[in-house]
C-alpha cells in the first residue's frame, strides 16, 4: 500500500507546533497514525540565515492525553536526514515533474 502525501498549509500543523514548542514552519511533515497518535518530522529553527544544510531532521511522537490534548511522547530524536538531504531529494523530484519524468 502507498502512503498518501499532500502539501498542507502552515496553520495545518498549528496543534503539533504547539505540543512541540516550535514554529509552524518548522514542521515538515506529519503523518497521524488513528486520531491518538502523530509522528512529526521537524528542523531546528531557522536563523537569519534560513535553515542549516547540516542540521539533522528531528522526529517526535506525539499522543493524546486524557484531555485530548497533544503532548509529546519522550524526547524529539534526530532521524538519519539533514535539511540539505531533504532540500536536495524536493530539488531533484521538482526537477523531474518540470521535464515531465513523473508521468
Amino acid at each position: 500500500m502507498k502512503a498518501r502525501h499532500e502539501w498542507r498549509p502552515g496553520a495545518d500543523f498549528a496543534e503539533f507546533a504547539e505540543a512541540l514548542g516550535i514554529d509552524t514552519n518548522q514542521i515538515m511533515a506529519a503523518s497521524a497514525v488513528g486520531a491518538e497518535k502523530v509522528t512529526v518530522l521537524f528542523t531546528a529553527k531557522a536563523d537569519e540565515y534560513g535553515f542549516d544544510y547540516d542540521e539533522p531532521v528531528l522526529g517526535a511522537i506525539l499522543v493524546r492525553d486524557a484531555d485530548k490534548i497533544l503532548r509529546v511522547l519522550g524526547e524529539p530524536a534526530p532521524t538519519q536526514w539533514s535539511w540539505g538531504d531533504v532540500r536536495t531529494v524536493i530539488e531533484e523530484k521538482m526537477d523531474e515533474v518540470e521535464r515531465g519524468d513523473d508521468a
